[in-house]
């Protein structure tokens, strides 16, 4: 490679990195944005709604109407502080409630804890927030304790979750009070998520970083492999097979990647816009729908990266000598953890030996059993490991969908082909993960068969080689 390619390559890494980068920490920052008002506004709300919980049950239990209607002597206010200093001490000692002052129409503190305050009145159109709840709406907010009344507190605790509420009795505003609690939950929730949303940040920008620098590389090997096509007429036929491939790769990531992605964009959008009016319940549903979008996706990208290592030549085999009942066994619970998987059956002989790659071969069963359990509906899908003819085993998927015409049997194990509309159901897949099974069963010395009949289902079938017993 010349130096002025060199250069040229090193830029083009420079250039995702930085846009990687980018992206990663924008999109980190906004969901640790996101997230945190989420659960601050979350646990604001619930302590707000404990503290108010607290001195209703606990305080406002013990007033009656008259207790808000002047005048207020010294020994009226000395008599409803009698019968409420028991009730408060309580909650303030075990509850989190560091403050609670309990005032009239005009403004009057007819109680408080703080015995110099009992008495004081407060004008109403001097604080808004008690204004408000006078006027029969509760407000919220934090406090930083800074007044002289509250010096104690501020010391102690820094901040409080200051809450004004209207005290309704008999179907009337007769007062408000006005309740400080204990902020600690709140002032969890920040470093709690900001640092976990640092780890993730940098778990996603290393990712990102080996990503482009993969992407890079395979980008230069591209640009060179193109330029030595170039030079005889064999190598433009290559070349043009190249373009071929990297059209159909792209037409199909673009088109298959767009339900998947719109769901997990769309129920995103809905919790971001909206999610403070959805139950624990309702966001568990999103969430696992989110999930399933993804892993959809995750599958996708898996099997279109195999097909082009197997393509390339890059493709990693570990072969072990192992029982291939043994990993059928090992590997049901997760085939059944798939979309439908609970129509999955299993039949399972025991079988000689077999020199495999356990990653592949699982790789192998979860794109038949997908593949059966995606255009067969309804019914039961069958895996069978069988052992039929000596030297051989066979993995093989029997569904009851709607079977195949023959052009299309004809062509099933190819890489991006899709049966036409009318012979696929909604799910589709991209067009490869039969084509990744061909191709792993070849890498190890096998082949693949398939057989239809419409309207009945259709069978897919995996031979491996093996031997009667394992070598010494």
């Amino acid at each position: 490679m010349s130096l002025v390619q060199r250069f040229r390559s090193a830029g083009l890494l420079a250039q995702f990195l930085i846009v990687g980068v980018t992206v990663g920490l924008v999109t980190a920052a906004a969901i640790a944005w996101f997230v945190d008002a989420q659960i601050t506004s979350l646990v604001l709300n619930q302590v707000a709604q404990r503290a108010t919980d607290q001195v209703k049950l606990g305080v406002i239990s013990h007033l009656n109407a008259q207790d808000f209607e002047p005048p207020f002597t010294a020994a009226r206010l000395d008599l409803l502080s009698n019968r409420l200093d028991g009730p408060l001490s309580s909650i303030l000692e075990n509850d989190g409630v560091l403050r609670l002052h309990l005032f009239a129409l005009d403004g009057t503190v007819i109680y408080s804890d703080l015995t110099p305050m009992r008495g004081k009145k407060i004008a109403p159109a001097e604080d808004s927030s008690l204004d408000a709840a006078l006027h029969g709406v509760a407000v919220t907010q934090i406090s930083d304790l800074r007044s002289q009344e509250n010096a104690e507190l501020h010391a102690t605790f820094g901040t409080a979750l200051e809450v004004y509420v209207p005290v309704v009795l008999d179907g009337h505003v007769v007062g408000a009070y006005e309740v400080y609690q204990d902020a600690a939950p709140l002032r969890l929730v920040r470093p709690l998520v900001w640092g976990s949303m640092a780890l993730g940040a940098a778990v996603l920008l290393s990712a990102l970083t080996l990503v482009v620098r993969r992407a890079a590389r395979l980008i230069q090997r591209q640009q060179e492999e193109q330029r030595r096509l170039a030079q005889t007429s064999a190598d433009r036929e290559a070349s043009r097979e190249m373009d071929i491939f990297r059209r159909e790769l792209l037409g199909t990531v673009s088109h298959e990647l767009r339900t998947p992605l719109s769901l997990v964009h769309g129920y995103a959008e809905l919790l971001s816009e909206r999610g403070h009016t959805f139950d624990a319940e309702s966001m568990r549903e999103m969430a696992q729908e989110i999930h399933r979008g993804s892993t959809t996706m995750r599958r996708m990208v898996e099997d279109l990266l195999d097909l082009s290592r197997i393509q390339r030549g890059r493709l990693d085999m570990l072969l072990v000598d192992t029982h291939l009942d043994e990993l059928v066994r090992e590997a049901l619970p997760r085939l059944r953890e798939l979309p439908g998987g609970e129509r999955l059956e299993a039949r399972i002989e025991s079988t000689p030996p077999c020199r495999v790659d356990p990653k592949h071969f699982e790789h192998m069963m979860t794109n038949l059993v997908m593949n059966g359990l995606s255009y067969a509906p309804e019914g039961e899908v069958l895996l069978q490991l069988k052992h039929p003819i000596p030297g051989w085993a066979s993995v093989e998927v029997v569904d009851h969908g709607p079977g195949m015409a023959p052009e299309v049997l004809a062509r099933v194990w190819d890489s991006f082909y899709r049966a036409p509309d009318t012979m696929t159901s909604p799910r589709r897949g991209a067009g490869v993960g039969l084509a990744v099974v061909k191709s792993l069963a070849e890498a190890h010395g096998g082949y693949v068969e398939a057989e239809t009949t419409q309207g009945s289902g259709s069978t897919f079938r995996v031979y491996l080689p093996c031997m009667e017993e394992l070598p010494a």
